[in-house]
């Protein structure tokens, strides 16, 4: 939940498949979905950022930052 009350839900996947994640106003309505790439974890979002952790071939973590188009 970020400061605004909104809610990022992220539905569960299979291993090594891609996931889908729903942003949810403060007041339960659906405000955007998307399709999240196999192998990130989600830190966290505020705004229109949303930020993911990622392993690279060498296995080192790092924080990628994306954008929420319509948040």
């Amino acid at each position: 939940m970020d400061t605004t009350g909104r809610l990022l839900l992220i539905w569960s996947a299979e291993p090594e498949a891609a996931f889908e994640a729903w942003l949810l106003g403060a007041d339960g309505g659906l405000i955007s979905s998307f399709s999240l790439p196999v192998g990130v974890t989600v830190l966290g979002f505020e705004g229109e950022d949303l930020w993911l952790l990622e392993v690279d071939e060498l296995d080192i973590p790092f924080v990628v930052r994306m954008r929420l188009e319509g948040a």
